[in-house]
């Protein structure tokens, strides 16, 4: 509480009041907060299943407001349809067809498709 007296009302504010560095900061704490979600949705063997679901929703959120978006790798993991992450045998199904990676989501039967790199 006392904390919050010293800091005032200034997060209480819109950002267009609270002057101009303050709006710069702002896409700079969003992509911190982007870089966390993803390290959360990376690792996703380790953590609860319903954390890194809220991981995904809060994700597709941040990058909707700020435009601060996270890298392919993380935004596969993510099904855009129900907002849910999609993790490799526990509710995804992933198959090799035809040169093509196909992902389903389970829980929604939304079928993602995305051609494979040739090197």
């Amino acid at each position: 509480m006392e904390l919050l007296k010293k800091l005032g009302n200034k997060f209480q504010k819109p950002y267009h009041e609270l002057g101009e560095n303050m709006a710069k900061n702002r896409r700079k704490n969003a992509q911190i907060a982007v870089n966390q979600l993803s390290s959360i949705m990376l690792r996703y063997n380790e953590i609860d299943l319903e954390i890194v679901d809220s991981a995904a929703r809060q994700l597709i959120s941040v990058g909707k407001r700020h435009g601060v978006r996270a890298n392919s790798e993380v935004t596969r993991l993510i099904c855009r349809f129900c907002k849910k992450s999609l993790i490799p045998a526990k509710n995804a199904r992933i198959r090799i067809n035809s040169g093509r990676i196909v992902t389903t989501c389970i829980r929604c039967n939304r079928v993602y498709r995305s051609k494979i790199s040739q090197r």
